[in-house]
């Protein structure tokens, strides 16, 4: 007698059985990697559906952003939000969201941060209506959006701790992209901010050092066009992502992605598609995420109070802690500062001050003008003001 499947069975995406490279595997270099895009590849396969529905919606869609309302949360600027709204939870009046349990609250789901050196504003536009599209169809499906841009690893710390102590209803679950040179800095957060956000999307990644701890806090999917070359740690970092307890992040969280066409727009349909699987597995099992100390990290960093959405101003103290060296000088060197040391090369002082210092120099000297001139700088650069606040709780003189 002839044997029938059941049909069911010819459902199941059985190439999710394939096994994950192991921390102590014996292969090559060379034959981890074309593992790992193997592997890469079959894990990914069921997400084509959904990455069919985002290429089509970005090469149809036009003024996608016309029904979201662009909004500055505090200093950070221009955060495209999905507009959805639900019932104050106690976490939310705990973290100054609301006022009350039931409060009606805005909130999204995710929220994406593109990152961006600093650029002309002439080219943030530019840069900002070429991803437009992406933005939109990530609020269709209940994300926040920005474009941030970022001169170092601390200033992407301290705007990201800036968001969730003060609008912790909108950046509770963060998921970062970045590109080419960008990368060593959203690793370098990832390490000394394990749990700061949940997910990262790396293109052509360049990086040289390797993970320093065991098991990666957040996911991680880094995606190189064929012909780039792939650094010999990245493979280190995706087997570290990939250190969780559970099943699932065990096989998703840590992949490496070959583009075998030039890649023409930033956030491609896969990217995208990750991005959605990401949230989906956040709304069912959130509490399951790896959580992992900071380096550093004492019981009394651990328990300092968060900012209330209600005390969001210039004034504020973000929790953000600083290891200062001679090494991590250009780590803090924001538009402002470069145009104090241009304006000052003659200053023997300011040509031998720390970057670090000449921010509490110029953020003090502006705060004693008043509230007008602190508002004026922080519409130039708020990337510095951020920084400020975040170096004022360090037990620093500024130089005179």
């Amino acid at each position: 007698m002839e044997s029938k499947l059941n049909p069911v069975l010819s459902k199941l995406p059985l190439d999710h059985f394939a096994e994950p490279l192991l921390e102590n595997h014996k292969l090559s270099k060379k034959a981890a990697f074309e593992y790992e895009i193997n592997y890469s590849k079959k894990i990914l396969s069921y997400l084509k559906p959904v990455k069919d529905r985002a290429f089509n919606y970005l090469a149809r869609e036009q003024n996608s952003l016309q029904a979201y309302e662009i909004r500055d949360l505090g200093l950070v600027k221009s955060v495209i939000l999905p507009g959805l709204f639900r019932p104050a939870t106690m976490h939310d009046v705990s973290y100054g969201s609301a006022r009350r349990i039931g409060d009606r609250i805005e909130f999204a789901d995710c929220l994406f941060v593109h990152l961006t050196r600093p650029i002309p504003h002439a080219q943030f536009e530019k840069k900002f209506t070429s991803i437009e599209s992406s933005f939109g169809f990530l609020a269709d499906h209940g994300f926040a959006s920005l474009l941030l841009p970022v001169s170092s690893s601390e200033a992407l710390i301290a705007q990201l701790e800036y968001l969730q102590a003060n609008f912790r209803n909108f950046a509770e679950h963060i998921i970062i992209y970045g590109e080419n040179d960008l990368v060593p800095w959203v690793l370098d957060a990832s390490e000394a901010r394990p749990n700061l956000f949940k997910a990262s999307v790396l293109r052509n990644p360049k990086v040289q050092n390797s993970p320093q701890a065991n098991g990666g806090a957040s996911w991680l999917l880094s995606i190189y066009e064929y012909g780039q070359g792939t650094p010999s740690t990245l493979l280190d970092w995706t087997v570290s992502a990939r250190q969780a307890e559970f099943l699932y992040p065990s096989r998703l969280a840590g992949l490496i992605y070959q583009q075998n066409d030039p890649v023409t727009d930033d956030l491609s349909s896969l990217v995208l598609a990750y991005l959605l699987q990401c949230r989906d597995y956040l709304q069912e099992a959130a509490h399951h995420w790896t959580h992992r100390e900071s380096k550093g990290d004492t019981e009394e960093e651990n328990t300092s109070p968060t900012l209330s959405s209600k005390s969001s101003n210039q004034n504020n103290f973000l929790p953000v802690h600083f290891q200062d060296s001679s090494q991590s000088d250009q780590k803090y060197l924001c538009e402002v500062v470069k145009e104090y040391r241009a304006k000052h090369s003659s200053n023997p002082s300011v040509r031998e001050a720390s970057n670090r210092a000449l921010i509490l120099k110029i953020g003090s000297s502006i705060e004693s003008m008043g509230p007008l001139a602190f508002d004026q700088l922080s519409m130039k650069d708020p990337e510095f003001i951020i920084l400020y606040q975040a170096l004022k709780k360090e037990d620093e003189t500024p130089i005179q």
